[in-house]
């Protein structure tokens, strides 16, 4: 945490606490003369002498009674102060005296806060914003500071004795609202309501004219991105949310996210817009969760890099939880087209062949039916009858005698009546007889038979037979032609149906976040320093690049470490195409850059800066390199010269002069024998970069 902005300062704070109380000696010496204050302290629920004697010592040298509400009794704002004590030792660490800085700590950074809001104010800045600046550059490095002497823990304890020390409270009551906080709770939330409550605490007067450099008149973007949708913060820009905004700003984001796959993830650009007197600087922290990176178009010349991302490393570790507190979004409507297939009625001319009836004088084939007599020969069958001789069989009736018993009353006859004689009543007799029976026999003889023959003869006959002749006559035919009409029919037609729905591209970070880096970069406030490290490091050059926009090339004369020039190229030409597209789009006009410094992070913790030049037909730059490590072996190992940053810039116009009568070779052998190593090589494109012109 020690590039926090003002670490170094909070932590030098704490330090003081013994150098202006002689802390040991005056604790001594308070503990034997304020037993009846022990005896308080005990009652109160601290058992422990050493313990309650840090207590009552901070309440009555440091906490006193102008920094509690008025009225407060001298009893009752030890009392709140050993109860914060007790809870810290409960909760927060074992160690008395690790509480005791943290109290002395809350006071200091609280005083900044009171100094610094009657400066910022009297500046002309709006209190969102002065609170803002204190939160960076007090309350984080006081947090961090804190669990440096506390150690890992919730910081609901510090953060609850320095809104105390800042609102002039009891520290019991603020332990009430904020002791209990984890880290995994929305800090930033809570932090914030805890500077809205300084501000209605403290009360200042703001000046009417606002009187900081640059502020007024620069427009800053501030985007970064977490896992959700991209962020962003806008000062002084009054572009309206549109569906082309979330492609540019996620296009730059991109750009950006591929180039830390290569040698060359961007750190910082500067350059000058073309026909203006302003100056477009960009700065990225890629080595943090978001990825923040700062967009500023201003008439300020330059900013610190170390302190610029410094700032951004805290906007990292807010992440996305401006969006709880500020729930803003950028949306645009956007149109969903769906389509439905569906009948309809249309009308439409047809072309159609239709018959019709017309007449023609023509020979004609007449054929009539006539009732025609004729005579026709025919084969009929008939019947005929015929003899055969053949064996038949015959049943003729034979007679044949035969005997019979009969009985019968012999009665006498007629003379035997006479004669007187007598019946002699029934006798039987054998009489024979004669009968005729069929007999069976088969004979030859001549039999009659009927068949049918076939017999051809002449009939006449009359029927009705069609009968043909030619006769000249007028005729009806039907022929077709075309005829066109208009028809209504039903088709299958695609429509389609535009439904709007509104889509959130973008998360808004509250204006004050933007504005409160704009003042802290840009305003020469005064109010943190780091040693810009990132560019005012030893370099070494390691190359020269020469684009001519009049021919068409570039030449790059470096060494083989820098890589592939062209993919150097490749990678200056798409960054200044996304930059151009996001100063397009936000600043709302035709913007061109002249690149003055390209700051790239390697790998190995090394860095490569290129320092440009240019004019309308050429554009020039140093490559240098430098290694945040032992730069001093670097330097032994490859006997380079080692230079500046503003000599880089130094020599780089001198190229660009140079080179109006003198040819390349000629004038890097002057301005750069003494510096580039002998063994780099020429290598040359057949495209111009960097080119303001197109």
């Amino acid at each position: 945490m020690e590039h926090l902005p003002n670490y170094k300062v909070i932590s030098e704070l704490v330090e003081e606490l013994d150098s202006e109380f002689n802390l040991e000696s005056r604790l001594t010496r308070y503990k034997s003369l304020s037993p009846e204050l022990i005896e308080l302290a005990k009652d109160a629920g601290m058992d422990k002498e050493d313990d309650a004697t840090r207590a009552l010592f901070l309440a009555d040298f440091v906490i006193t009674s102008s920094e509690v509400p008025q009225g407060t009794s001298d009893d009752d704002r030890r009392i709140s102060i050993i109860k914060a004590f007790i809870e810290g030792l409960a909760n927060r660490t074992y160690s008395a005296d690790n509480l005791l800085k943290v109290f002395y700590l809350s006071q200091k950074v609280a005083q900044s806060f009171r100094r610094n809001d009657y400066f910022l104010s009297g500046r002309g800045l709006d209190r969102n914003t002065t609170s803002m600046i204190l939160k960076d550059l007090y309350l984080m490095p006081y947090l961090a500071k804190s669990k440096e002497i506390l150690g890992e823990g919730g910081p609901g304890w510090e953060l609850s004795i320095l809104a105390s020390a800042a609102k002039q409270t009891l520290p019991h009551i603020e332990l009430e609202e904020y002791g209990k906080l984890t880290e995994k709770d929305n800090l930033l939330e809570y932090i914030w309501k805890i500077m809205l409550e300084f501000q209605n605490s403290h009360n200042v007067e703001i000046n009417d004219t606002l009187s900081i450099p640059h502020i007024s008149e620069s427009q800053i973007l501030l985007f970064s991105k977490f896992n959700g949708l991209p962020s962003i913060t806008m000062t002084n820009i009054h572009k309206k949310a549109d569906k082309y905004e979330k492609v540019i700003v996620e296009d730059l984001l991109n750009f950006m996210d591929n180039s830390d796959r290569t040698e060359k993830s961007l750190l910082y650009i500067r350059g000058k817009i073309v026909g203006t007197d302003e100056t477009l600087i960009v700065a990225r922290h890629s080595m943090i969760d978001g990825k923040p990176i700062v967009v500023f178009k201003t008439k300020a010349d330059e900013v610190n890099v170390s302190e610029l991302l410094s700032l951004l490393e805290l906007k990292s570790l807010e992440k996305t939880d401006w969006t709880r507190i500020n729930p803003k979004n950028r949306k645009v409507i956007m149109e969903d087209i769906t389509t439905e297939l569906v009948d309809v009625v249309v009308e439409e001319e047809v072309t159609e062949d239709k018959e019709y009836t017309y007449e023609v004088e023509e020979e004609v084939e007449i054929t009539e039916e006539k009732m025609v007599k004729f005579e026709e020969e025919v084969e009929e069958l008939e019947e005929y009858e015929y003899e055969v001789e053949e064996e038949i069989e015959i049943e003729e009736m034979e007679t044949y005698t035969y005997e019979e018993e009969i009985e019968f009353e012999d009665k006498p006859g007629l003379f035997g009546k006479l004669m007187g004689k007598k019946s002699k009543g029934i006798v039987k007799k054998i009489v024979q007889k004669k009968g005729k029976r069929p007999v069976k026999k088969k004979v030859m003889a001549k039999v009659k038979k009927k068949g049918t023959r076939p017999v051809k003869k002449i009939v006449k006959k009359k029927e009705k037979r069609p009968v043909t002749r030619i006769e000249k006559r007028k005729v009806k035919k039907k022929g077709t032609r075309p005829v066109t009409k208009t028809v209504k029919k039903k088709v299958k037609k695609t429509i389609e149906h535009k439904v709007e729905r509104e889509e959130v591209i973008l998360e808004v970070y509250p204006d004050f976040v933007g504005n409160a880096l704009s003042a802290l970069s840009l305003g020469d406030l005064n109010l943190f320093e780091i040693w810009d490290s990132i560019r005012e490091s030893d370099y070494g050059i390691v190359g020269i690049i020469y684009s001519d926009f009049k021919r068409n090339e570039t030449k790059f004369f470096a060494e083989k470490g820098i890589g592939d020039p062209n993919d150097l190229a490749v990678l200056l030409d798409g960054l200044d195409e996304v930059l151009e597209n996001i100063m397009n789009y936000y600043f709302q006009g035709e913007f061109q850059i002249i690149p003055s410094e390209v700051l790239f992070k390697g790998n190995n913790d090394s860095r490569y800066v290129i320092t440009f030049d240019g004019n309308s037909d050429r554009l020039v730059g140093t490559i240098a390199q430098t290694y945040v490590k032992d730069i001093t072996d670097w330097q032994n190992k490859q006997e380079r010269q080692i230079i500046k940053r503003r000599t880089l810039l130094m020599r780089t116009g001198q190229l660009l002069s140079s080179l109006a009568h003198s040819p390349f070779d000629t004038s890097v052998e002057r301005i750069y024998s003494d510096t580039i190593n002998k063994e780099s090589q020429l290598t040359v494109l057949d495209k111009s970069i960097l080119d303001f012109n197109t």
